[in-house]
């Protein structure tokens, strides 16, 4: 098994991760990647309104763009699967820690869905959609990285819900002392 700081790092590094996705997937939601607002000089005083200036909205000079329905949907059902892996983390976290087995059950069944549902989604619904390369990138990294974690944890968690008793040495070296000092020494008998 891998060593007892691994499913720690595990932790970390998907309170890490799914936080920023998550911070990405709401800032997608919101269209801040769309919109930079200035304020004209001249419309500044005669009233506070901002104007969005189309060329300068999208970073290749594209005119403003909107989200579609399809698109928010997809988006707030990613959002959706990061938020419950990033919560599902920190009970991992706070299971490991504390060595309680059902916070780490979580993890483990919402990682196994996350896998399951995100593979199918990056390969067969949204397959050849325009997502840049680096994002579907990244999408795979994190299913190849959760599904390769998925069995170190569950070791983790069937070693913290079933614990090996350990005999203690000192217990069993005391009862053979104690055996050892109650034999009786038996003499030849004479026929």
């Amino acid at each position: 098994m891998a060593g007892s700081k691994w499913p720690f790092f595990v932790a970390g590094f998907s309170i890490f991760f799914f936080s920023l996705s998550s911070l990405y997937y709401i800032g997608g939601l919101l269209g801040l990647y769309n919109f930079l607002e200035y304020t004209d000089d001249e419309s500044s005083e005669n009233s506070t309104e901002t104007a969005t200036d189309p060329y300068m909205a999208a970073l290749d000079g594209e005119d403003l763009k909107s989200l579609s329905r399809g698109q928010v949907a997809e988006m707030t059902f990613e959002l959706l699967m990061d938020v419950a892996v990033l919560v599902s983390s920190v009970f991992l976290y706070v299971g490991l820690k504390k060595k309680f087995p059902n916070f780490i059950s979580p993890w483990l069944i919402i990682s196994f869905l996350h896998v399951v549902v995100g593979s199918v989604w990056l390969f067969v619904i949204f397959g050849d959609d325009d997502n840049s390369f680096m994002e579907e990138a990244v999408n795979l990294f994190l299913e190849v990285f959760v599904s390769a974690m998925w069995y170190p944890i569950y070791k983790q968690y069937k070693a913290i819900r079933n614990p090996k008793e350990e005999i203690q040495p000192t217990s069993q070296c005391n009862a053979i002392r104690e055996f050892d000092h109650h034999k009786t020494a038996t003499a030849p008998r004479e026929v």
